[in-house]
């Protein structure tokens, strides 16, 4: 199998920055809770191949894990705005 992307993010990284500090790290506890490792936002969350599908011909694409980055550079802005412009979630 010969994927052009094989690093897929479970969550997008455009919504793990906002919990990162300065440096881009998260925290990630292992579960049952007690280990605790620090994790880039760039390696967090990833899963090889989590959204790759086998063709009816045999060969493999990660095409929903590239729509879904087309997707989510589009909503990185419009999050973003929402969030920093504090109009949602309203308050009233």
């Amino acid at each position: 199998m010969w994927l052009r992307c094989r690093r897929h993010h479970t969550v997008p990284q455009f919504h793990l920055r906002r919990f990162a500090d300065e440096q881009g790290q998260l925290t990630r506890v292992e579960l049952p809770g007690f280990k605790r490792v620090r994790v880039s936002v760039r390696n967090a969350t990833v899963e090889k191949d989590f959204y790759a599908r086998e063709l009816a011909d045999g060969s493999w694409t990660a095409s929903a894990e590239e729509r879904l980055a087309e997707i989510e550079t589009r909503a990185a802005d419009a999050v973003r705005d929402l969030v920093d412009a504090r109009s949602w979630p309203n308050a009233t």
